[in-house]
């Protein structure tokens, strides 16, 4: 079997889980051009554990390895986020806690582990001690939308309605932003919510 082509079934940590239980990675350190391994465990939910998890929009293919297994490819965007949180770790504490993240800590290719993690999902995302999204990398104007929504913004009220008042670039950054396709996902509603 080709290195690229191990499947998750290889990894001990996709045996089939209890009901109450998920999987958490822990992305390891590593160089800015190494390859992103991670470490997976197996934890129960009535344990209270604490992670984050991640949300993101999926995108081509790259390889990651979990505890030493080549994983089949995950998803160009997922590869970023966990390149970004292994480069960012060593100055923000934060990002050296566990996560979970559905395309590594479901097993894709079995159906039942895939039905028993999405009925647990509301919980997992609500137990989680934050859920930061990842709207991909940076591009268009997208630092000054960034920017320009976390400070406080002049509203005009018309007709009932509030209407936030952006000049340009910035509403031209905003929107720009708003139209990236994280937003198109129907998941996106129960990770945030």
């Amino acid at each position: 079997m080709a290195k690229s082509d191990t499947t998750r079934r290889d990894c001990s940590a996709y045996a089939d889980l209890p009901s109450d239980y998920i999987r958490l990675i822990k992305i390891l350190p590593g160089d800015e051009d190494s390859d992103i391994r991670c470490h997976i465990s197996l934890v129960s939910l009535k344990r209270q554990p604490d992670y984050i998890a991640r949300s993101y929009a999926w995108g081509g293919k790259r390889i990651i390895y979990l505890d030493s297994h080549p994983l089949s490819p995950i998803r160009k965007n997922l590869w970023r986020v966990l390149h970004q949180a292994r480069e960012l770790a060593s100055q923000i504490i934060e990002l050296q806690s566990d996560f979970w993240i559905d395309a590594l800590c479901i097993d894709q290719s079995h159906l039942e582990d895939r039905k028993q993690q999405v009925r647990l999902m509301a919980k997992i995302y609500e137990r989680a001690r934050k859920v930061p999204i990842w709207l991909g990398p940076s591009y268009n104007q997208s630092e000054i939308s960034m920017q320009e929504l976390t400070r406080p913004i002049s509203c005009w009220q018309a007709k009932g309605k509030v209407f936030s008042v952006w000049k340009k670039p910035a509403g031209a950054a905003i929107s720009g932003l708003c139209g990236r396709p994280y937003w198109r996902r129907l998941w996106i509603f129960q990770e945030i919510m």
